[in-house]
């Protein structure tokens, strides 16, 4: 058995039973109890949904959402490779039509979401959460700016209904025999719009953060972040026609990167998160 324990005090464990491997998300955490239970639904209508051959998500073999102690749910081993190995060895072609088939997972929720004016109560309670969990750890961060900012934020439509919730680059292996990526980890989110799939991509090919879970790792780190700087200008230029992306990629990418702030320990990643935060306040 392998395991990981994820920063929303989540376990990952890699198990193996009658020479098959299958991997159980598990928490004990009786007040996530709820929100595993979403996102194993949401893993659950993505598959029946899904009807490419390119883009495969693993099959929800068992779960068990009744215990008090300890709720999980079983699923499909997926057989492949992490995102940015199989970028770093990649043609260009190859890097295109990576790029096309996660850009293809966005539209389409974008095209089966219903247009609704943007929740600002919601953001702003989620954002009194993050910001009481940061208060807590006693991180240099002014807030006054970030106040201003969201409470002052027009209500304008955007896209509800359909998104993957943690659309970063760790979450989305390969299958290189089969040419298709594999979505792993979805996640409920406070508000259901393909945005947040936009921001946690560009938290990686802008940001470079799935780089800071593979320090060790045999990777051109050059290389990569040449390829990641490429990936974002295309993601930022195809996204760039949307009125609600122009209106609402500054504060959710705030929202974002405070809610990755709450979980961080090292006081290098600390800084490194508030100094694009303080880059983002002056983009709005």
């Amino acid at each position: 058995m392998f395991s990981i324990v994820g920063n929303s005090g989540c376990q990952v464990e890699l198990v193996e039973s009658n020479d098959q491997a299958f991997v159980r998300k598990s928490t004990t955490n009786q007040s996530y109890f709820s929100r595993l239970k979403k996102q194993a639904q949401k893993q659950s209508a993505f598959i029946e949904n899904n009807n490419r051959k390119d883009i495969y998500v693993p099959r929800i073999i068992h779960e068990d959402f009744q215990d008090r102690q300890r709720q999980f749910f079983d699923m499909e081993f997926c057989r492949s490779i992490d995102c940015l190995s199989y970028l770093q060895t990649s043609s260009i072609k190859e890097i295109e039509e990576f790029f096309k088939i996660v850009i293809s997972v966005i539209d389409r929720n974008i095209s089966h979401s219903e247009m609704k004016d943007f929740n600002r109560e919601a953001f702003l309670e989620k954002y009194s959460d993050v910001k009481s969990n940061i208060k807590k750890q006693n991180i240099d961060l002014d807030f006054s700016r970030i106040n201003t900012i969201f409470n002052t934020v027009k209500v304008q439509k955007i896209p509800v209904g359909k998104c993957h919730g943690d659309l970063t680059l760790s979450n989305i292996l390969v299958q290189s025999s089969e040419k298709r990526i594999c979505l792993i980890d979805f996640l409920d989110s406070f508000i259901e719009t393909p945005l947040q799939d936009i921001v946690k991509l560009r938290q990686d090919t802008k940001y470079f953060w799935t780089l800071n879970l593979h320090q060790g790792a045999n990777l051109d780190l050059t290389k990569i972040k040449m390829i990641l700087k490429y990936l974002d200008k295309k993601v930022e230029s195809h996204y760039a026609r949307h009125n609600f992306y122009k209106k609402y990629y500054q504060s959710f990418q705030i929202m974002n990167l405070l809610r990755v702030l709450q979980y961080c320990k090292d006081k290098n990643l600390q800084n490194f998160v508030v100094r694009h935060i303080k880059v983002l306040e002056k983009e709005v």
